[in-house]
């Protein structure tokens, strides 16, 4: 497994990381803790099927789990909706090519 991040405050750790990829093992019980990355502790007013989404102020992340892989998009600013539809583009193409 690789690991591997650069976001909005620099490189997330491989221990934050590995936390992270774990949120997904009960991913229904993330909205009532939220969840760290580089960090910055983010609210999660939902998650759907595979995707978590994180806010903190006018900065946010967007992941997407597919088979072998989790894409994690920060945003700052006003683009929350673009970055999402990014994300789950890429991760339905991965999830598509077998990923």
């Amino acid at each position: 497994m690789v690991l591997y991040g650069q976001g909005l405050r620099g490189i997330a750790t491989d221990e934050e990381l590995k936390k992270f990829v774990t949120l997904y093992d009960h991913i229904e019980k993330v909205p009532a803790v939220g969840c760290d990355l580089e960090g910055v502790h983010y609210i999660v007013p939902r998650t759907e099927q595979n995707l978590i989404f994180g806010k903190r102020d006018k900065t946010g992340i967007f992941a997407a789990k597919t088979k072998s892989a989790v894409l994690i998009a920060c945003y700052k600013g006003e683009n929350a909706a673009e970055v999402r539809v990014a994300v789950e583009k890429l991760a339905q193409y991965l999830m598509d090519s077998g990923y």
